[in-house]
């Protein structure tokens, strides 16, 4: 497992910190390097998800927000509040975004199994590929991280 996943199975919670705009990969539209849901990050249902962002993009903003599965052809130009998965789990202005060298934080609970996203919020970075799959998982003994 990457060391920006933080696995605390006592506490049943599991940190990620994510850097927006590593790098070059996809013109700067990942996180962490990675983009287009190339990897999944499982979690056990009935954990903590604390996710930690910082814009390491010296250009464009960026966020993080926690969405619900969209195809390819269904990906909407620009979320909404009515997008996102659970109560909370968003980066703050999410849909504007953290300006470079920026951080925010969110945490939910993980409480319905499901396949999710975890998305760039600002308008047109989802459709560009920044994303990465998250699947909460019934039955899982702990966090995974899998290449797709």
């Amino acid at each position: 497992m990457p060391d920006w996943i933080l696995a605390k199975p006592q506490a049943h919670l599991v940190i990620l910190t994510l850097d927006a705009g590593l790098g070059d990969a996809n013109g700067g539209l990942n996180f962490n390097g990675h983009h287009d849901g190339s990897h999944r990050i499982m979690v056990p249902l009935g954990w903590t998800v604390i996710v930690r962002m910082r814009n390491a993009d010296t250009r464009v903003p960026h966020s993080a927000l926690v969405t619900r599965v969209f195809r390819q052809a269904e990906m909407p130009e620009r979320l909404s509040p009515s997008d996102a998965a659970f109560p909370g789990a968003a980066t703050p202005v999410p849909f504007t975004g953290t300006a470079s060298g920026g951080y925010g934080e969110f945490s939910f609970a993980a409480d319905r199994p499901g396949q999710y996203t975890l998305a760039c919020g600002v308008q047109t970075h989802l459709q560009a590929g920044m994303w990465l799959r998250l699947d909460i998982v019934e039955g899982a003994p702990a966090p995974d991280w899998r290449e797709d």
